[in-house]
């Protein structure tokens, strides 16, 4: 165990730095620090002594030079148990400096603002502090690096169970922490720079990925495999879920639990889900849950099969599950309510085979998609979050007609690109599967459907063929949304007019074409 006696403090983010620097204190440590960290320390109360005051050097060119001095790097990265380092440092007058406390200027936050001026963005790059948290990792086996203020209550326990201590195993994931700190900061600024004064792609990108949970196998369940989360930037989703109960499910079950759960944000809480196989099957929104769930088991899907709820999963839902499906593998929700989970460890046809995923909606998406090709990748920019809707028809969409419209066409990611969905008094009722063409999914969704088709409305991604709309109306269909395709919209429009049906064109910008929504 090494006892920390000396910490250097210089921090941007001062979340819960007052409290942490008052343990460190409290435990005899003698507190370095600079600037606006200084200041604030010694408004609450602590004993700090300045950078400059220990180095006898003056802060220079406006702050760039605090840290950059011998008797700061000699006392974080001379090794204690090298006699010689320790005969230099002691002849130099260097004291030790057994901890440092740091994190890094704001740049990923400077230059995200739109009106970030080049200089704004150089003068945010960091140079001190890397310096000092990388010297502190490296030297981990004598000293502490602490970077994020989710590390101040770990480190501080520890101290106070050890009289002023930290184990090395301790030290050495907190260097591990530091290095990904300095090493995602550097990698925002090579990314940044590389792309001033481009447009379109960006020369370098770098992928950062981090690991969520750990996976029983991969799409081959032979192969090990992890769930990651990233790229930067982005927050929710599948990959920030959790396992709630159940055996650790492998990748094609977490895929069919994350579609499951994500077939039922756009259809609203009170959605629910059916993925057998692989594939969404069965969806149905806006009635009683409890109904919903009743009419799921029997829809006849076989298994695998796992079960989606737009809403947390409580006692009664948990029971109206266990009477409507003999068999099931898993279920996705936002949240399970104790008296549930309790239900399904008790419950012996289930047993301890059911998966239990408590899955995060996406908050913030990517900005970019990255598809794999061999040796490398395709990157696009990510398409745009918000359509537009532009009625073309004579006949104006109800209520009715807008949300089935709007939930149809967000059901289209879970198909091939080619496809068609046909829902129905909020019910998924049709789907196509790997067609050749819009023509052929059209038939093969009614033709699922059957007579339930009748009064219908359908979603297709990207433009349609005029000739695919008889078809449709003629099946019942009562209202066709798709991509917008410029003059062979006018034709589309024609032919819904002729059976009376709406005709509904998205874009990603706002259209002039018709009334948006």
């Amino acid at each position: 165990m090494r006892k920390i006696t000396r910490a250097l403090v210089s921090v941007s983010d001062k979340t819960g730095i007052a409290e942490f620097c008052a343990a460190l204190a409290e435990m005899g440590v003698e507190i370095l620090s600079t600037g606006g960290t200084a200041r604030l320390l010694k408004g609450k109360g602590l004993p700090v002594k300045d950078v400059s005051e220990h180095t006898g050097f003056p802060e220079m060119l406006d702050g760039r030079v605090k840290t950059l001095h011998p008797l700061i790097h000699g006392g974080i990265l001379f090794m204690r148990s090298n006699e010689e380092h320790v005969r230099q440092v002691r002849e130099s007058g260097i004291a030790p400096i057994d901890m440092v406390v740091c994190n890094l200027y704001p740049f990923e936050k400077t230059v995200a603002r739109p009106d970030v001026t080049l200089a704004e963005a150089i003068e945010n790059i960091d140079i001190g502090g890397p310096s000092m948290v990388r010297a502190a990792a490296k030297n981990h086996a004598d000293v502490a690096v602490v970077v994020s203020p989710s590390q101040y209550e770990q480190v501080s326990a520890e101290m106070r169970a050890n009289g002023g201590a930290l184990g090395p195993q301790t030290r050495f994931e907190l260097a591990v922490a530091a290095f990904r700190h300095t090493a995602r900061y550097d990698a925002a600024i090579s990314e940044y720079l590389s792309a001033v004064g481009l447009d379109g792609p960006p020369p370098l990108l770098w992928l950062e990925l981090e690991r969520t949970e750990s996976l029983a196998g991969g799409f081959d369940k032979n192969r090990p495999a992890a769930l990651y989360s990233g790229p930067r930037g982005v927050r929710g989703g599948l990959a920030e879920s959790s396992f709630a109960g159940g055996p650790e499910p492998d990748a094609a079950e977490l895929a069919a639990l994350g579609a499951a759960f994500e077939a039922c944000e756009p259809a609203g809480p009170d959605a629910v889900s059916l993925v057998s196989g692989g594939v969404l099957v069965w969806l149905r929104a806006g009635r009683d849950p409890l109904e919903a769930i009743a009419d799921a088991g029997k829809a006849g899907a076989s298994r695998p099969l796992f079960l989606g709820l737009g809403r947390a999963l409580d006692e009664d839902a948990a029971r109206a599950v266990r009477e409507s499906f003999a068999e099931l593998d898993g279920i996705a929700a936002p949240g399970f309510e104790p008296a549930a989970v309790e239900l399904r460890r008790r419950d012996e046809r289930w047993g301890k085979g059911l998966r239990l995923l408590e899955a995060q909606p996406l908050e913030k998406a990517p900005e970019r998609r990255f598809t794999p090709v061999e040796g490398g990748f395709v990157v696009e920019e990510a398409p745009a979050a918000e359509e537009s809707y532009a009625v073309l028809s004579k006949r104006e969409p109800d209520d009715r007609d807008w949300f089935e419209a709007v939930l149809a066409r967000g059901l289209l990611k879970f198909y091939p690109p080619c496809a068609c969905v046909l829902v129905r008094e909020g019910e998924l009722v049709g789907f196509s599967g790997f067609e050749p063409g819009t023509l052929q999914a059209a038939g093969s969704a009614v033709k699922r459907a059957s007579q339930r088709s009748r009064g219908a409305f359908a979603a297709f991604r990207g433009p349609v063929d005029a000739e695919i709309l008889p078809r449709l109306f003629s099946a019942g269909v009562r209202g066709v949304v798709c991509d917008a395709s410029g003059s062979a919209d006018e034709r589309a429009a024609a032919l819904a007019n002729r059976y009376k049906a709406v005709f509904i064109a998205v874009s990603s910008e706002t259209d002039d074409t018709g009334d948006a929504r």
